[in-house]
């Protein structure tokens, strides 16, 4: 029997601390054994990784980014530009960047701190919404 592939997803936050509750979240929601997340803090060498990723058939799946400044806002454009196949959540401090976030096509947008009670919301609505597309489309 083949196994499945753990989902791979990254979280990028300029502030570590946030990073890492992040993850924690994610990993709590999705079950640490069926994802695989790769922190990120840096925004240079989470861009590289990103396109090093992309360029293999396997990138990621999800990316958590969290844009509470420019930074991560150019962070967003660059990764979107190497690739658009992934499912992005964008996460801020506020609701300043909602508008950037509909620009780099996010599927949902969180309020920190991040909990697995917010990553299953917003996977909820992701899932209601792709149900109500397919609908649509008969």
């Amino acid at each position: 029997m083949e196994s499945k592939r753990k989902r791979r997803i990254a979280v990028f936050d300029a502030n570590t601390n946030d990073c890492d509750a992040t993850a924690d979240a994610v990993r709590e929601y999705y079950g640490s054994e069926k994802v695989w997340v790769e922190k990120h803090s840096d925004m240079k060498n989470f861009v590289e990784a990103f396109c090093v990723l992309s360029e293999m058939s396997d990138g990621y799946d999800v990316v958590f980014l969290g844009v509470d400044g420019m930074l991560g806002v150019e962070t967003g454009r660059n990764i979107r530009e190497a690739d658009r196949h992934f499912d992005l959540f964008v996460v801020s401090n506020n609701w300043d960047y909602g508008h950037e976030a509909h620009r780099l096509y996010a599927l949902d947008y969180l309020i920190k701190p991040i909990t697995s009670k917010n990553v299953n919301e917003a996977e909820e609505r992701i899932q209601w919404k792709r149900t109500s597309d397919a609908h649509m489309m008969r």
